[in-house]
C-alpha cells in the first residue's frame, strides 16, 4: 500500500509494519532440505558495543508440479465498490487478474472452485478436480466476474468453507482464499467460525488466505488483518495487474503451502547483551507470550534487531550466540527443532549481504513511519538518511530489484514534502457580487422537487436544467426532503438566509423532531471514504446547471446536523454530507467532493491528505469531509465543552445538545452551524452537483442538512468555512 500511495503523490498515512516489509521483500537464504527448516544469522558491529543482528528461518523449496494437490475455493467480493477506480485498475480488474494468475498455476488433480459474493452468493465454477491444466475455461470464468450490489461477507465465508469441506482431504492443501477491496465488516460470529476452522494440524484444518485489492488510498486493511489472523493464513495486497501476476503467477505455493507450523524462534545472547530494538511482530522473554507463526513453502521468515553490550570492553569474541527454531511438521504433527550457533567473532567475520538488505528495508519502513509526524525539510532529511542506508545495501547487492524499488520510492517521496505551496487554503469569503435571479414566481415551500429547487434559489430556468432525488441504498425517500421557511423554533439561529426559505435533506424524516428512523433499503459502500464504510439511508439530490455569462464560480450556505454528536465523535458512525461536482473544469470531469474543512482531531481522524497536484488545500495537511469529525462541528459536552451550550441555537429541530454524556440519546445531537461553500466554474459551462447525505455504520441516529442561497458569482475563494447567520 505504501508503494501505491507514494506513486499517487500521497502521504503514507496508514500503519506501516516493519516486520511485514521484511517478510514481503525477497531474501535469498539457501533453501532447507526437504522436511527440514534452515536457521542462519548474520551480524555486524555498527558502534562500540552496538550491533545489528538478522536471523533467517528458511523453508524447503517445493516443486510446483509434484507438490501436494490443492483443494481450494476462491471467494471474490463482487459488490459495487469493486467497480470503482480507474479503468483497468478497479478492484474487479485486479480480482480478475488474480483469479486468472491462480488458475494458470493449477495442475492436473487440483480441486478448484470459484464463488462470487456480493448481493447474493453465486457459484461461478462449481468445485471439481481438474483432469488437466486449464484450457481457458477457468480463465474465462474469472473474466466473467462483474461488480454489482451490496457486500455479503458472511454468505461468502460460509459458502467458501462449505465448498472446501465438501472436498476435504488430509492429503491435500485445503484453503479458502478471500478476495475483497476491504469494504466489508467482519462480525464476531464470522471471526469465530474462521478461527475454529483453522484449528488443529494442517491435515485437519482449513486455513484462510486474504487478498486485498484496490487503490492504496481507499483500501481498508482492517478486514484482511482480522480474518487472516483468525484463519492463520497469508495476506497480500495487490495494487496493480502486474503485481497480481507476480504474486500468484510465480509464487502461489508461497502463500498456500505450509512447510512448518507454529514456528517460534529463541535467541540466546551473551550475558552482557540485550535487545535494543526489535523489528518483528512480537518479542518476549516468555515463550507463551509470543504467538507462533506458520512458515510457507519456498519462503523465509526474517527477524531483524539491534543488540547492544553494556560492557563491550570485556568481550573476547568467543562469546556464543545461539538461535533455535521450534516448529511442528505439517503432516506428521511432530515437534522439531532447528538450530544455529556461532561465536561472536565468527558472526562478525561472516558475510553481511543479506543483513545489509535487511538494514535497508528497515530504514525504508522506519522512515515512512517517522515522517508521518514531520514536514518540509525535517521530513526530507529523515528520508535522505534512509536513502543513505539503502545506497549502502545496493553496494553489497548491486542490481537487487527490491533495493532499487525502495530507493526510487523514497526519492519520489521526498517531493511530497516540498514546501512549495500548491494553492492557498481559503480564509473565508470573497465579497463578490452575486448574479441574482428573480425568484418571486417560484413556490419555495412544500415537498416537491420544484419546491426544493426554489428553496435553494435555483429559480432561473436558463441555468437550472433538471434534477432528480434518489436513494443509492434504495431507501424510502418520500419524507426525507422538504422546502420550509424555518427549521425548528422561530427564535433559533436557523432563519432563511436568502428569499425566505431553504431546502432540507435528511436520512430520516426531514421535518419534526423525531430523527432516529431507519427508512429501509440496504447498505452499500461509501465511494469517498478511505475504507469504503457502509452507507445506510443514503439520499442524493442531483441538479444539472449551466453557468451564466460572467460567472466564474458559485456559492451556497449549509448547516449539517446529526444525532451522532457527541457520543460517537471519532467512531465509525461518522455520518457524511458530500457535495460532489462533475465538471470539465474540475478534475477533468471526475467526481470530486468540494465541501471539506479542517478536522476536529486530525491525528485521530481524517479523510484525506493534501498532496502535490491537488486543488485548493495546503500540502501535507489533513482534511475532513462535512461530518461530526470536522473542525466546524459544535460540540456539546465532549472534551470540556460547556454544558450543552453550542454556539448556534438550533432549538426545536430535535438535534439540540445534550448537557452531559449521561443524557445524550436519540433526542439530542448538534450541528456545524452555518457554513459557506464556494467553488470555481467556467462561464457557460454545464455541470452537475450532487448533494449527498447518508448514515454511516447503521440506519439510526439520523443526520440532516439545510441548503440555502445558491448563487453564481464573478469570483470565488474555493473551500468551505463557518459564517455568521445573516
Amino acid at each position: 500500500m505504501a508503494r501505491g500511495l507514494i506513486g499517487a503523490g500521497q502521504i503514507v498515512y496508514k500503519a506501516v509494519r516493519t516486520y511485514e516489509m521484511l517478510n514481503y521483500y525477497a531474501f535469498d537464504y539457501p533453501a532447507a532440505k526437504a522436511g527440514e527448516v534452515a536457521v542462519s544469522a548474520q551480524m555486524r558491529e555498527v558502534g562500540l558495543g552496538d550491533y545489528t543482528l538478522q536471523i533467517g528461518v528458511r523453508a524447503p523449496d517445493y516443486d510446483p508440479v509434484t507438490r501436494r494437490r490443492l483443494n481450494m475455493v476462491l471467494a471474490v467480493d463482487t459488490s459495487s465498490s469493486m467497480g470503482w477506480g480507474p479503468v483497468g485498475q478497479t478492484g474487479m480488474d485486479l480480482g480478475r487478474a488474480a483469479c486468472k494468475a491462480m488458475v494458470a498455476t493449477l495442475e492436473k488433480g487440483d480441486r478448484f472452485g470459484l464463488l462470487a459474493w456480493g448481493q447474493s452468493l453465486q457459484s461461478v465454477v462449481a468445485p471439481k478436480e481438474l483432469s488437466a491444466k486449464d484450457d481457458g475455461t477457468l480463465a474465462a470464468a474469472c473474466d466473467s466476474l462483474k461488480p454489482k450490489g451490496t457486500t455479503g461477507l458472511s454468505g461468502g465465508l460460509l459458502g467458501a468453507y462449505a465448498a472446501v469441506k465438501a472436498g476435504f482431504d488430509t492429503k491435500r492443501i485445503n484453503r479458502v482464499v478471500l478476495l475483497s477491496d476491504g469494504g466489508a465488516n467482519v462480525g464476531e460470529t464470522d471471526e469465530k467460525m474462521i478461527a475454529k476452522e483453522a484449528k488443529g494440524a494442517d491435515g485437519q484444518a482449513i486455513y484462510l488466505m486474504g487478498v486485498g485489492v484496490g487503490d492504496a488510498w481507499n483500501y481498508n486493511d482492517t478486514l484482511m488483518n482480522t480474518i487472516t489472523d483468525a484463519g492463520k493464513g497469508a495476506y497480500v495486497f495487490l495494487d496493480s495487474v502486474t503485481e497480481a501476476w507476480a504474486v500468484f503467477g510465480n509464487h502461489l505455493l508461497r502463500h498456500v503451502e505450509i512447510a512448518a507450523r507454529d514456528v517460534q524462534v529463541a535467541l540466546e545472547l551473551p550475558p552482557t547483551f540485550g535487545v535494543k530494538a526489535f523489528y518483528g511482530e512480537q518479542i518476549s522473554t516468555k515463550k507463551e507470550e509470543v504467538e507462533p507463526q506458520h512458515l510457507a513453502a519456498n519462503d523465509a521468515m526474517i527477524f531483524h534487531q539491534k543488540v547492544t553490550s553494556c560492557a563491550p570492553e570485556t568481550l573476547t569474541g568467543d562469546e556464543p550466540i545461539a538461535v533455535t527454531a521450534t516448529w511442528t511438521h505439517p503432516q506428521t504433527g511432530k515437534e522439531t527443532q532447528s538450530s544455529f550457533s556461532a561465536s561472536l567473532n565468527q558472526l562478525l567475520q561472516g558475510k553481511v549481504k543479506l543483513l545489509k538488505k535487511g538494514e535497508a528495508v528497515v530504514a525504508y519502513a522506519e522512515a515512512l513511519k517517522d515522517v508521518q509526524s514531520l514536514s518540509g525539510a525535517a521530513a526530507q532529511a529523515r528520508i535522505d538518511e534512509a536513502i543513505g542506508v539503502i545506497d549502502k545495501g545496493q553496494k553489497e547487492l548491486p542490481g537487487d530489484a527490491d533495493l532499487q524499488e525502495i530507493g526510487a520510492l523514497l526519492q519520489a517521496y521526498r517531493k511530497v514534502f516540498s514546501d512549495t505551496p500548491i494553492n492557498a487554503w481559503p480564509t473565508g469569503g470573497t465579497g463578490a457580487a452575486p448574479i441574482t435571479a428573480d425568484c418571486s414566481a417560484c413556490k419555495a415551500t412544500g415537498s416537491t422537487l420544484d419546491n426544493l429547487r426554489c428553496a435553494l434559489d435555483l429559480c432561473d430556468d436558463k441555468v437550472f436544467l433538471g434534477a432528480s432525488y434518489t436513494s443509492p441504498t434504495k431507501s424510502e425517500t418520500k419524507t426525507t426532503f422538504a422546502a420550509v421557511s424555518q427549521f425548528g423554533d422561530k427564535s433559533n439561529d436557523l432563519k432563511a438566509q436568502v428569499n425566505g426559505s431553504y431546502a432540507l435533506m435528511a436520512t430520516g424524516p426531514a421535518q419534526g423532531k423525531l430523527h432516529s428512523v431507519n427508512v429501509g433499503g440496504s447498505s452499500i459502500s461509501d465511494p469517498y471514504s478511505k475504507g469504503h464504510s457502509p452507507m445506510f439511508n443514503a439520499m442524493e439530490w442531483k441538479v444539472q446547471l449551466k453557468a451564466p455569462a460572467g460567472a466564474n464560480g458559485f456559492r451556497f450556505r449549509s448547516v449539517f446536523f446529526s444525532q451522532e454528536y457527541d457520543e460517537y465523535v471519532g467512531s465509525q458512525y461518522n455520518d457524511k454530507f458530500y457535495v460532489v461536482i462533475e465538471s470539465g473544469s474540475t478534475n477533468g470531469g471526475t467526481k470530486t467532493v468540494i465541501n471539506y474543512t479542517d478536522c476536529r482531531d486530525p491525528k485521530q481522524h481524517f479523510d484525506f491528505v493534501c498532496s502535490p497536484g491537488m486543488q485548493f488545500c495546503n500540502p501535507r495537511a489533513r482534511y475532513c469531509y462535512i461530518a461530526i469529525n470536522t473542525a466546524s462541528s459544535e460540540c456539546c459536552w465532549l472534551n470540556g465543552c460547556p454544558n450543552g451550550k453550542a454556539k448556534t441555537d438550533i432549538s426545536g429541530t430535535g438535534f439540540s445538545c445534550a448537557d452531559s454524556q449521561g443524557t445524550d440519546d436519540a433526542n439530542s445531537g448538534s450541528s456545524t452551524g452555518w457554513l459557506m461553500t464556494e467553488w470555481p466554474i467556467e462561464p457557460g459551462e454545464t455541470f452537475t452537483l450532487t448533494f449527498h447525505l447518508h448514515d454511516t455504520g447503521d440506519g439510526i441516529y439520523d443526520s440532516e442538512v439545510i441548503l440555502d442561497g445558491f448563487e453564481f458569482v464573478g469570483s470565488v475563494t474555493p473551500g468551505t468555512w463557518p459564517v455568521q447567520p445573516m
